[in-house]
């Protein structure tokens, strides 16, 4: 039976080959193990969800050769935005230039069989994220940019079917759950939705797993699919129907 992966923050380098090695391992030459990864675990009808960070192209232009990358994963790619995604500011540019196996997720639901994928980037929320010890993003008025990421996260979950035998999954680039994994005002919007699944990224440099890497709250299950806390090996999710 297919299956649906995840793994996210590819930080791909971009026409300016702008690389990660500077943060050591395992980011050495870290699109090599992804391929590698991909290629061995994956096959043509299993799903790779990618919510984030895909490239660190400024421009659509300069995201070509990291696009090309995407097509030569053997699987469907469903990816969506992160604070990072300068490049993918313009939505019809980015549908124009996806791959044939490639998905852009961040608006409306996609379906394969029997899931269904949505999509948004969320924000730093109160009580949720920064978790300790992690730098906010710096914006002008954080209560306003909160509002507006909690109300496109209630707008992308009202798109998930709602009949029964539909595995509902949400990517989300921030983290939606807190350090501890308590519940919060981003899960409490989740499980209103039976989502099945959220998957996130966003988070880099973890040395110790903490409870909100691997969480259910709720009827929801949370992951943390950042690629370097995966050490490059897409993470399972479920099986589904195609």
């Amino acid at each position: 039976m297919p299956k649906v992966f995840a793994l996210s923050d590819f930080h791909l380098p971009g026409k300016n080959n702008k690389t990660m090695d500077k943060y050591g391992e395992p980011w050495i030459n870290h699109p090599e193990k992804i391929l590698a990864n991909v290629t061995q675990q994956l096959t043509k009808d299993d799903i790779l969800l990618v919510p984030g960070d895909i490239t660190w192209a400024a421009k659509i232009q300069e995201a070509v050769d990291d696009l090309q990358f995407i097509s030569s994963l053997p699987c469907t790619v469903v990816m969506s935005e992160g604070n990072h995604d300068n490049w993918a500011s313009k939505y019809s540019a980015v549908i124009e230039s996806l791959p044939p196996n490639a998905v852009w997720a961040q608006r409306g639901c996609y379906r394969k069989g029997n899931v269904a994928i949505v999509s948004t980037r969320l924000w730093d929320i109160d009580g949720v994220y920064p978790w300790p010890g992690d730098i906010a993003c710096k914006c002008a008025d954080p209560a306003k940019i909160q509002k507006r990421e909690l109300d496109r996260l209630n707008r992308a979950l009202q798109q998930l079917p709602k009949e029964d035998g539909i595995i509902r999954i949400l990517m989300v680039h921030f983290p939606p759950v807190a350090f501890d994994a308590t519940p919060g005002p981003v899960t409490e919007i989740i499980d209103k939705y039976n989502v099945h699944f959220c998957v996130y990224g966003h988070v880099h440099g973890m040395k110790d797993e903490v409870p909100a890497v691997n969480a259910t709250i709720g009827k929801t299950h949370y992951f943390l699919t950042s690629c370097d806390w995966l050490n490059m090996e897409p993470l399972e999710i479920c099986d589904y129907k195609p």
